[in-house]
């Protein structure tokens, strides 16, 4: 008898993932894009960030990924995000408790992401415990180059 279960598996992700994980961030409304996001910044971050840099694939397939930043200190969240026709399955959450993880293992205290106003999948992270901290913190960003 055939076994048809798919496959799960999370591993690092590697410069050579770039252009499925960049076309599946393309494809995800609510994620934002900038220079850094072309291939030589993701490059240079995934080098920086070995362990935290996440892929979850199934059969081999990418399905979702996530980029975990650390500083010595935080943790900061980018680009969590899961093929479309995969949401609501449990690999967020799968790709989210692996990062938290190994965020611990490496010594973070805290974690950071930074979410859309708009962005109702803030939603998925207050259910993990993240909290809002309207009023009491905003961003400001300033373009180097």
């Amino acid at each position: 008898m055939k076994d048809t279960k798919m496959k799960t598996k999370i591993r690092e992700m590697v410069i050579a993932d770039y252009d499925g994980v960049r076309t599946l961030w393309g494809e995800t409304a609510g994620l934002g894009l900038s220079s850094a996001d072309e291939r030589g910044e993701v490059e240079k971050f995934l080098d920086a960030n070995p362990k935290t840099s996440l892929i979850i694939e199934i059969d081999g397939e990418i399905v979702g990924s996530v980029l975990g930043g650390f500083d010595g200190r935080r943790g900061y969240i980018y680009h969590l995000t899961v093929v479309e026709k995969m949401r609501g399955k449990g690999f967020g959450k799968m790709l989210m408790d692996e990062l938290e993880l190994r965020f611990k293992e490496i010594g973070a205290h805290k974690i950071h992401l930074m979410i859309y106003l708009d962005n109702e999948n803030w939603r998925f992270y207050e259910e993990r415990g993240y909290k809002r901290r309207d009023g009491e913190l905003f961003i400001m960003s300033s373009d180097l180059g």
